[in-house]
């Protein structure tokens, strides 16, 4: 999650976090880690972290990180997606 943060001190927006794990080990650490499974078309299981509603302690460190960037909220707001973004349908996502 240091990746995370990091990216919050350069000011890099970022609304969801999400991963596809397919193994009983991945699939721990994502629970672990505090992501929330959403269904799946497929036999890899789906994970997200919606920052804007995480209360998990890297995602409050990447929002002060973000803050001390100097994103203001206006900016900020002109980044919010119109739709919802679906996960990418091959390939694994991870943090």
């Amino acid at each position: 999650m240091d990746v995370l943060i990091s990216l919050g001190r350069k000011g890099v927006i970022s609304e969801t976090i999400v991963a596809r794990s397919s193994t009983a080990d991945e699939i721990r650490l994502m629970r672990g880690i505090g992501f929330t499974e959403i269904p799946s078309r497929t036999k890899r299981r789906n994970f997200i972290i919606e920052v804007e509603k995480s209360g998990l302690k890297e995602i409050i460190h990447y929002e002060q990180a973000l803050q001390e960037s100097g994103i203001s909220d206006e900016v900020k707001s002109r980044y919010k997606a119109p739709h919802k973004i679906e996960p990418r349908a091959a390939g694994r996502t991870l943090l």
